[in-house]
């Protein structure tokens, strides 16, 4: 069978991404004749990419990464509310022509921290962290009935910026302020602990947090940050960031194929995770 359509990643460096893991993964999983591969594009080659994209009838969606997901905002045709409220999108999809940019970094989280059974209805929610991610995930928090959210970030002013842009909705603190006490959700949405620096944690401590704060970390490698395992010694119930890498591929899936039953897949989320895990095992060898 041969293959009909093809997708990608674009950002810069992009040798490292899994995007081609978990999206070949589900094209066999569903038995789709598509291929999904890595492209180095960045500010120099976008525009170039872009003109491909338009005219190569088998590209069909592509997916973004740095650092292009707010320098692919001019080239899009119809910008989603969540892309445009965020300022960046990470998912394009190409339709007569056409591009259509989302952002599903934010609701990915949110799945992934549902599916763990885990109640926003009136939490009290803390994220350390104002970068891309932290504003992906900020928006969708805002989106769902929780009773507060605190941002702690060092650069203060970056913030309060979110904050103001999101609808004056979250609490503001310096990171050098950071207390985990009356919270029921505690996020690390920073890159502070990830593979090769894995001693490092945005914050000294965790005392006075109770056990029953789930605590979860958008780092996926290594599988348990310093700070997931500073919360996992208090007792706390921990995620890391594998989930909500995995979920908002599968809603990037969603929108390329327009359908709605592949983000609630046991099955083949588990399958994804089974193939990202072993690439990461592999890459650490």
């Amino acid at each position: 069978m041969s293959i009909i359509n093809k997708f990608y990643v674009v950002g810069d460096p992009i040798e490292q991404s899994f995007s081609p893991t978990i999206h070949n993964t589900v094209f066999k999983y569903l038995n789709l004749p598509y291929h999904y591969d890595r492209k180095l594009v960045n500010e120099e080659n976008i525009d170039s990419f872009v003109k491909l994209a338009k005219r190569d009838k088998q590209i069909y969606g592509f997916s973004v990464t740095h650092p292009n997901k707010q320098l692919i905002l001019p080239f899009i045709d119809e910008l989603g509310e969540m892309a445009r409220v965020i300022g960046a999108a990470n998912c394009v999809a190409v339709r007569n022509g056409l591009l259509f940019g989302y952002n599903t970094d934010g609701n990915g989280y949110i799945k992934s921290i549902m599916r763990t059974g885990f109640d926003f209805n009136g939490a009290k929610v803390k994220i350390i962290g104002a970068g891309g991610a932290a504003r992906s995930i900020i928006y969708s928090l805002l989106q769902v009935n929780i009773a507060s959210l605190t941002i702690y970030n060092r650069s203060l002013p970056k913030a309060v910026q979110i904050a103001s842009e999101f609808g004056g909705k979250a609490n503001v603190q310096r990171l050098e302020d950071f207390s985990p006490i009356h919270c029921d959700l505690l996020i690390n949405a920073t890159s502070v602990g990830m593979q090769p620096h894995i001693s490092d944690c945005p914050v000294d401590n965790l005392d006075g947090i109770l056990p029953d704060t789930f605590v979860s970390d958008i780092i996926y490698s290594p599988e348990r940050t310093k700070f997931l395992q500073m919360a996992e010694a208090k007792g706390c119930a921990v995620e890391n960031g594998l989930k909500m890498l995995i979920l908002q591929a599968l809603i990037s899936e969603e929108i390329w194929f327009e359908r709605n039953d592949l983000a609630n897949n046991e099955e083949l989320i588990e399958l994804i995770e089974e193939e990202v895990k072993k690439e990461i095992k592999a890459k650490l060898l």
